[in-house]
């Protein structure tokens, strides 16, 4: 199984062996709301619909399906404490359905579309380490482009219920570039050497 170590705390793809670690860290509401982070991979209807225990069934299926979705992060201790969707932008319905958010241009991408992060490890530089792992998870298994859609606003304040999807400064520290913007988020870049 892969494994990347940053700062003390590592990080795991979420397979059928940290599954456990993944419905554990997301219990008991599915992270928010019932999602089991599906939001990005399901359109209105579906997601409406799975709410709960259907979009927790569909995750698992995922898993079971071998498709990629991101990484757990453990704390020095082995506590899970962290969540990170990165896949390839093809495996997200709303991101190839958005109006919002579409391609910049032809280059296959891998998109980071959420974290989550117990609320204890919370404000301790954990979505940035996230961040690094995912662009090693990233490099090991051929992609060269990660796009990131951290939400803004005029103030720069974003709300917690929008925070899911990170802020630029995270991404900004670690050299992501603005390439465009959709909405009330932007489209940022990182090209893997």
């Amino acid at each position: 199984m892969m494994e990347y170590h940053i700062d003390g705390y590592f990080f795991r793809p979420l397979q059928k062996e940290t599954w456990p670690a993944f419905a554990q860290l997301f219990a008991p509401n599915g992270a928010c709301d019932g999602c089991w982070c599906m939001w990005w991979k399901q359109n209105t209807k579906e997601y409406s619909e799975g709410r709960g225990q259907n979009n927790r069934k569909a995750m698992m299926q995922l898993v079971l399906d071998d498709t990629d979705l991101g990484l757990l992060a453990f704390s020095p201790q082995g506590e899970v404490c962290g969540w990170i969707a990165v896949a390839p932008r093809s495996n997200y319905k709303r991101l190839q359905n958005s109006r919002t958010l579409k391609p910049i241009d032809e280059q296959p991408v891998w998109s980071i579309t959420c974290f989550f992060i117990n609320r204890n490890f919370r404000g301790m530089g954990l979505a940035g380490k996230l961040v690094k792992a995912a662009l090693s998870f990233v490099k090991e298994k051929g992609g060269s482009i990660v796009e990131a859609y951290p939400t803004v606003t005029e103030d720069g304040r974003v709300s917690s219920s929008s925070i899911y999807s990170g802020v630029p400064q995270v991404f900004e520290r670690l050299g992501f570039e603005k390439v465009g913007e959709g909405g009330k988020r932007w489209i940022m870049r990182y090209y893997l050497k």
